[in-house]
């Protein structure tokens, strides 16, 4: 131990010499459960100072919150302002459908160990959902980060946390053969326009159920993704997260055209059956006014590709097929990057390198190859 570290060990607990007089710290726990560092000073001997030390009773009550309420907060503030929202989206399902439900009310921080956590993982792998685990256990370890850094916990116990081996789903990419046989099958299910705007756009389920007609420049061409609608338990929420973006996608003249026809639909269901009511402008609207339910893309797909005899697809899937058609239609990487909403392009080729090519070259959006490849 050299001397610099040595003084601060003698320090802990222990009344010191600053100055001319001493003085001795203490740690106040504060009712969020945090811990802040205080100094008492002033006194004439070392001894007086541990007496006062020895006798001192913590001037607010010793109340630690469950650790549900702390991981709540994290999540809230700390966590969402770290993370793109699409990101925070994704773990705030992990968070308040799995991890939540499964811990006990009355669990406090200090009382986690890594078999608590091993037992949290295997519930959640018997859900069905295999990559939520690994998800729970990023969650968890950025919690346990936070908390040792704010002196919330002394011992991690993520490490001895071991996550359940799955493999990996792998994306169901049509080829180009496929598109227009797919996109047939698909025109006549309820949600034609949601596929198309997963496939023809590379937009996530949040984003799509976040869409409203006011987003939509039907003069410009162009759509604005300024929200994510939140999915819990399957229901939309009444907050919608807003995206703090600029982010504008340009729409073909089929795209146009299908929103239109959507539009006229929703104002025909409001004057059938809400003529005095007020009336939510979202696209994505079921027949009883309300937002649809996140499993309503899922369902549709599960359909057409049934009809198909083809594997299932998933919304993800229509992200992917939408990255496959940017590139065969050579948009560039940072431009697909910027269409998809990520940060920075080191994000997408993390996560879809397998998908794009090495092409650099710079296009439109949309043009007339892209519309033609898709058969519209």
């Amino acid at each position: 131990m050299n001397q610099k570290s040595k003084k601060n060990y003698e320090k802990r607990g222990n009344p010191y010499l600053r100055g001319k007089a001493w003085v001795y710290i203490y740690y106040e726990l504060l009712p969020n459960g945090k811990k802040k560092q205080r100094y008492v000073g002033g006194f004439e001997t070392k001894e007086a100072a541990l007496l006062a030390m020895r006798a001192r009773t913590p001037s607010l009550p010793v109340q630690i919150p469950p650790l549900k309420e702390l991981l709540i907060e994290w999540f809230e503030t700390v966590y969402r302002i770290s993370v793109e929202p699409n990101t925070w989206n994704v773990y705030s399902i992990v968070l308040y459908r799995y991890i939540l439900p499964n811990v006990e009310d009355d669990i406090l921080l200090t009382e986690l160990t890594s078999g608590d956590i091993n037992r949290l993982l295997s519930k959640i792998q018997e859900s069905g959902k295999k990559s939520y685990p690994l998800k729970t256990k990023e969650l968890l370890s950025l919690f346990t980060c936070y908390a040792i850094n704010e002196r919330l916990l002394v011992k991690n116990p993520m490490t001895d946390v071991s996550v359940p081996k799955h493999h990996m789903r792998k994306p169901v990419i049509l080829r180009k053969e496929q598109l227009p046989q797919f996109l047939s099958a698909a025109r006549n299910s309820s949600g034609y326009l949601e596929v198309l705007l997963g496939l023809m756009l590379g937009l996530t389920k949040g984003e799509i159920y976040g869409l409203q007609f006011g987003d939509v420049d039907f003069i410009g061409h162009t759509i604005h993704i300024q929200r994510i609608n939140i999915m819990d338990g399957g229901k939309p929420q009444a907050r919608i997260l807003e995206i703090p973006k600029n982010r504008k996608l340009f729409l073909p003249q089929f795209l146009i055209d299908e929103l239109q026809r959507r539009q006229e639909e929703n104002q025909s269901i409001k004057r059938e059956h809400f003529p005095h009511c007020e009336f939510n402008d979202y696209i994505s609207m079921r027949k009883d006014g309300k937002p649809r339910a996140g499993s309503h893309l899922n369902a549709v797909l599960e359909r057409i590709t049934e009809t198909l005899g083809w594997k299932t697809m998933t919304v993800q899937d229509l992200r992917e097929n939408a990255i496959k058609l940017f590139d065969e239609a050579g948009v560039d990487q940072i431009t697909v990057s910027a269409i998809l909403g990520h940060v920075s392009l080191k994000t997408t080729l993390l996560h879809y390198r397998s998908i794009l090519s090495a092409n650099q070259n710079i296009s439109n959006l949309f043009d007339e190859r892209l519309g033609d490849m898709l058969g519209a």
